[in-house]
Formats: structure tokens, C-alpha cells, sequence
């Protein structure tokens, strides 16, 4: 296969797993009534919940695109998506607040690589010329997710 169609398909996976990235995301928005009656949580605590998810997040915004740098991308954002599957699916282990908030800052941390990770992946693939292109088709994934 040509470099160029290969770096096309990457582009088109890399869409298919940030679109599968925010599905993840969403999903304690979709479920959340049923979570706050199950685990007896009130409007505040799932405040705290959706929040934890973001501090995660944004603290491994900076930190992964100095380890996509340092270790390579691909690495990254397949430690990354292999985490965050992990830590989605201890979501429906947890017991009460507390593993709740734990796990989600976790989900978060997992999750925060993949916009940078994937933007480095693409620009090692894709031209200059076409970078933009490449990147707007990446990113489309999340609003579709």
C-alpha cells in the first residue's frame, strides 16, 4: 500500500476512535439518571461526577503531548485508548461516590491523550499540504461521537 493511502486510512481510524472516544464520554450523561437512583446519588454529587472526569482530562492534555514527543504517538494513544476502555468499563463496578470520582478522573487521564496523540500520529503521515484537511476529518469524530 502507498504511504499516502496508508496515511489516509490512518486518518479514517483515527476518526472511527475519537468518534468511539466521545461515545465513552457521553455515555454517564445518557445513563446518569439511572446511576444517581441506583447509587443514591443527589444533584451535587453528579456535579462532582462529570467534573472528575475533567480534571482528569485536562491534566493529561499537557502531559501527553510531551510523551507523544518523548515516547512516539502511536504508543500513546494506544496505551490511552486501551485505558480508557478499561476504566469505562470499571465504571459499572463502582460501589458509591468515592470509586466513582476515582475512576472517572482516571477515565479522564486516559482519555486526554487522544486529540494530541492523534494530531502528532497525523502530521507523521499526512503531507503539509494536506495536514489540515487531515486534522479537520480527525476531529470531526468528537461532535459526531
Amino acid at each position: 500500500m502507498k504511504r499516502k493511502t496508508m496515511g489516509w486510512l490512518i486518518v479514517f481510524l483515527l476518526f472511527i476512535v475519537y468518534m468511539l472516544n466521545y461515545m465513552d464520554r457521553s455515555a454517564l450523561s445518557i445513563t446518569a439518571p439511572l446511576i444517581e437512583k441506583e447509587l443514591g446519588f443527589n444533584a451535587a454529587e453528579m456535579g462532582m461526577i462529570f467534573s472528575a472526569f475533567f480534571i482528569g482530562y485536562a491534566l493529561f492534555n499537557f502531559i501527553d503531548g510531551w510523551a507523544s514527543d518523548k515516547v512516539g504517538p502511536k504508543t500513546v494513544f494506544l496505551i490511552a485508548a486501551l485505558l480508557w476502555s478499561v476504566f469505562c468499563g470499571l465504571t459499572g463496578l463502582v460501589t458509591g461516590l468515592w470509586t466513582m470520582l476515582i475512576v472517572r478522573v482516571l477515565f479522564g487521564m486516559a482519555e486526554g491523550p487522544v486529540s494530541a496523540a492523534g494530531n502528532k500520529i497525523i502530521n507523521n503521515w499526512i503531507s503539509r499540504k494536506e495536514s489540515a484537511t487531515a486534522i479537520g476529518i480527525f476531529s470531526a469524530g468528537s461532535p459526531l461521537g
